[in-house]
C-alpha cells in the first residue's frame, strides 16, 4: 500500500475506542480539496459499533516491530554494488558502527532490526566480518548526523 495516498481496497486495521484491532478494507474514497472521507468495510466487531453515535477511531496503516530510529541517525555505506544502512552506536565513550536492516520508514523515523548473519553473508561480508559484527539493541546511544 502506498503509504502516502490511501486507494481503493487497501487493507488496514483500525483500533477501536476499546482498544481491540479489527481488519478492514477501504470501500469508497471521496476528496475534495485538502478534505478526504474514507468509507470503511468491517465485518467484525460491529456489534462493538452499532451503540455510538459518533466515534473515533485509529487507523492503523502499517505495522512493524523493531527499534525505532531517526532517519538523521543512518548512513550509508556501499557494499557489493548495494547501499547498506547502519548507524553509529557509543558505548563507554567508544563508537561502533552497526549495520541495520530497515523494516520500514516515514519522512522522520524508520523501524529498524538487526541482519542475521545468512543475510550478511548473501550482502557480501566475510565470516570475520560477520563475527565481529555489532547488534542494536533497545536504550543504545546512537549518534544523529554522525558524518
Amino acid at each position: 500500500m502506498n503509504r502516502n495516498k490511501p486507494k481503493y481496497g487497501d487493507e488496514l486495521k483500525l483500533r477501536l475506542p476499546s482498544g481491540r484491532e479489527v481488519d478492514t478494507t477501504i470501500e469508497y474514497i471521496s476528496e475534495a480539496g485538502e478534505d478526504r472521507i474514507i468509507v470503511f468495510k468491517i465485518d467484525k466487531a460491529v456489534q462493538e459499533l452499532i451503540g455510538y453515535r459518533k466515534i473515533s477511531l485509529d487507523a492503523i496503516w502499517w505495522s512493524e516491530t523493531g527499534k525505532k530510529v531517526p532517519n538523521t541517525a543512518i548512513e550509508y555505506e556501499e557494499k557489493n554494488g548495494e547501499q547498506i544502512p547502519y548507524v553509529i552506536k557509543t558505548v563507554a565513550g567508544y563508537t561502533n558502527k552497526v549495520n541495520i536492516k530497515i523494516l520500514k520508514q516515514n519522512e522522520k523515523y524508520a523501524i529498524v532490526d538487526n541482519y542475521k548473519s545468512d543475510e550478511l553473508k548473501k550482502l557480501g561480508y566475510t565470516a570475520e566480518e560477520i563475527e565481529d559484527r555489532k547488534t542494536i539493541g533497545l536504550y543504545d546511544e546512537i549518534l544523529k548526523n554522525a558524518k
